[in-house]
């Protein structure tokens, strides 16, 4: 017998989660332009630099709703303006539970985890949708979903 929280974790991994490889609307190596016109022009232009990471500019956000969960979308492009993370932060701080318990139910147990004094960090391979997942908790109700490319593998099967 399926119980409430067995159904919203159901429909939260159904609209959250890609359904192919790359994310949503976007593919890997876009650029600004392009994500934006596939979105329908729902993505827009991002002037705070803060989400900007390790020489990557978050050119581009947008809100995106899952079934239950609002997320603010953050499009990361290289210095060649080619796309190369989407990372998803809940709206509602209180959301990174549920959140997950759908990656797990989804992908299964993750293949890597860390715990750390003030963060904790879970990774997903998705070879199925050729992307990586990975979930980062900083505490206190803020984490957010990465989504990238999966990495190429090596001949002996372990990533680069």
């Amino acid at each position: 017998m399926a119980t409430a929280g067995g159904l919203a974790i159901g429909a939260l991994a159904v609209s959250v989660l890609p359904a192919a490889a790359d994310w949503q609307y976007t593919q890997w190596g876009m650029t600004p332009a392009q994500v934006k016109a596939a979105s329908g022009e729902v993505a827009q232009a991002n002037p705070d630099r803060r989400l900007d990471a390790d020489g990557l500019s978050a050119a581009l956000t947008a809100s995106y709703q899952g079934e239950s969960i609002p997320f603010t979308a953050a499009f990361l492009f290289n210095r060649q303006d080619m796309l190369r993370y989407v990372t998803l932060s809940p709206v509602d701080r209180i959301s990174c539970p549920l959140i997950v318990e759908t990656l797990a139910a989804h992908y299964g147990p993750p293949e890597g985890r860390a715990d750390m004094v003030h963060a904790r960090t879970m990774r997903w391979d998705d070879a199925v949708n050729d992307n990586l997942v990975v979930y980062l908790d900083l505490g206190g109700g803020s984490c957010t979903i990465q989504y990238s490319k999966l990495p190429p593998t090596r001949p002996d099967g372990k990533g680069l």
